[in-house]
């Protein structure tokens, strides 16, 4: 449980400040969703592309809004 709040408050500084960070995979696209089975942030590219399309997905704003 630690781990994840942990990483939801990373989350929100990530997104908060002013340094941009995004998808190393894509091109630093945003990372707007979160990949539970792998615990990750992640682009769409990633949600449509890949291994990622039979993982469980949500938007970001799900996992920052419950903590």
């Amino acid at each position: 449980m630690f781990v994840y709040y942990l990483f939801v408050v990373c989350l929100f500084i990530i997104f908060s400040s002013e340094t941009a960070v995004g998808c190393p995979v894509h091109n630093n696209r945003p990372l707007e969703f979160y990949d539970k089975d792998v615990g990750e942030a992640v682009c769409s590219h990633c949600v449509v592309v890949g291994e990622r399309q039979t993982h469980a997905i949500v938007p970001i704003d799900e996992v920052v809004s419950h903590n």
